[in-house]
């Protein structure tokens, strides 16, 4: 059985242009960790809107539906299973527009499948698609493929991620369940690691296939430098001058007298042929951003943002967090300090602990934003603040408010020492408060029973057992 460690992110994003597709999309893309010879699943969810059901006709019609999660393993054990309710306000008349989700897991080598399935709350009508997902039992030449309508470089202020995006190394690439090109938007970017053991140069050639299998784009191969351990390659195309339909991008890595091919899907739409092709040659990213270069890149407020959170991880030998000088200079040295005591990777470029926290920070902050107009950040509530420490729970139980007792959660972690977390609403306050809980780091309310109301109480005990 694979270990595996999930971050939900509750709904991120709005996608605009989704055409006519009533769909549920997943699109997974595995990158290998070579610390811990494990694959990190990245899978982006995509629920278009026109599969719900509006709750009334008019400009203020609400959709609601609740998406849930499944990672299975090959024996059919469910590794993590996670569920979420989502809604949003629509004109019934002109329901455009999809939610899109994300989740990241690890696991071992072996066979696994992500069942996601989108259940309407009006209709009850349950979505569902199941994806198969296959652990690397080796090391592989490099990662699935990554295609997107843009890529940017990382900017001062970007100690997480932003809405829908996914951060490799310097890069940061836009998420989403399809790929979608127009006139208006015609660049088609790339993103593929490689695992090279020692610093070395290949050739990269990129080719588009329509759906027929027809040659439509070919570039010539481009000589490129890989860094040692993880090499990050990026290209991009323009795709102006294709008709509409169905394509895949596939992309050649040749290294020495081997080669690999990876590729991905992609559309596009409305659009009529015309003369001139332009495709431009791929670039090489393979540095990481070491802790001295990360820092560096951040602008004062970046600093701020990126010091903050450390105090849910901080250790007794840390320096007092409240007692570092204010200055930028200072304040970069000691992120670096703090970072580089907790790289499980020195000799490499990239610390991963310190992507892994943000990446953590950046999904409670989209996930677990409470407080109304007060707009407290994700990770310094109540569940915010424990999914950053522990990650996804790998059970959770949700109700909502009934009669007299309000809506609550429970967290449950398997691992030892198998720790659970009840947290109640407060809907005047617009949070969740953590009452009740077995970690002994954790303060509890001795009145939660009451709080919850005795028969909600009876149900958490018995969940728990």
């Amino acid at each position: 059985m694979g270990a595996l460690f999930a971050l939900p992110l509750a709904v991120l994003a709005v996608l605009q242009d989704v055409g006519a597709d009533t769909s549920l999309t997943v699109r997974t893309i595995r990158f290998y960790r070579t610390d811990g010879q494990q694959t990190q699943v990245n899978a982006f969810l995509q629920v278009p809107y026109r599969m719900m059901t509006s709750t009334k006709p008019g400009r203020d019609g609400l959709l609601s539906f609740t998406l849930a999660v499944r990672v299975i393993d090959s024996l059919g054990t469910s590794l993590y299973e996670q569920s979420w309710q989502h809604s949003t306000t629509v004109d019934s008349a002109r329901v455009e527009g999809a939610a899109i989700d994300k989740i990241r897991f690890t696991v071992s080598a072996g066979a696994y499948r992500l069942v996601v399935t989108a259940t309407d709350s009006v209709t009850g009508v349950a979505h569902s698609i199941a994806v198969p997902v296959a652990g690397y039992s080796d090391r592989p030449p490099g990662s699935d493929l990554l295609i997107s309508t843009r890529i940017r470089s990382v900017e001062p202020g970007d100690s997480v991620p932003k809405v829908a995006e996914l951060r490799r190394g310097a890069l940061i690439v836009a998420a989403g369940g399809t790929v979608s090109l127009t006139r208006g938007a015609s660049r088609l970017y790339y993103l593929l690691e490689v695992y090279s053991e020692k610093e070395t140069t290949s050739l990269i050639q990129a080719t588009v296939q329509d759906s027929a299998g027809t040659m439509a784009m070919r570039t010539a191969p481009t000589p490129v430098r890989l860094a040692g351990d993880v090499a990050i390659l990026t290209g991009q195309l323009d795709v102006r001058s294709l008709n509409p339909g169905r394509y895949r991008l596939t992309t050649t890595v040749t290294i020495g007298t081997k080669a690999f091919d990876r590729s991905a899907a992609f559309e596009v739409e409305g659009q009529t042929a015309s003369a001139g092709r332009e495709l431009l040659p791929a670039t090489s990213s393979a540095e990481h951003l070491d802790d001295s270069t990360w820092a560096a890149g951040l602008d004062e407020n970046g600093v701020n943002a990126a010091i903050a959170p450390l105090a849910l991880i901080a250790r007794p030998s840390d320096p007092n967090l409240r007692l570092v000088a204010p200055d930028p200079v200072t304040r970069r040295r000691f992120l670096v300090a703090f970072w580089s005591r907790r790289d499980p990777t020195p000799k490499t470029p990239v610390n991963e602990a310190r992507e892994d926290f943000y990446q953590s920070v950046g999904s409670a902050n989209e996930a677990y934003t409470e407080g109304g107009n007060r707009g407290v950040p994700g990770w310094k509530t109540d569940r915010g603040r424990i999914f950053v420490k522990l990650g996804s729970p790998d059970v959770v139980q949700r109700r909502p408010a009934r009669g007299a007792a309000p809506a609550y959660e429970v967290w449950r972690y398997r691992q030892a020492p198998g720790y659970f977390y009840v947290f109640v609403e407060r809907p005047s306050l617009g949070t969740f408060a953590l009452v009740h809980t077995n970690d002994p780091k954790e303060s509890r309310d001795r009145s939660w029973r009451q709080i919850l109301t005795e028969p909600s109480a009876v149900e958490i005990i018995n969940f728990l057992r």
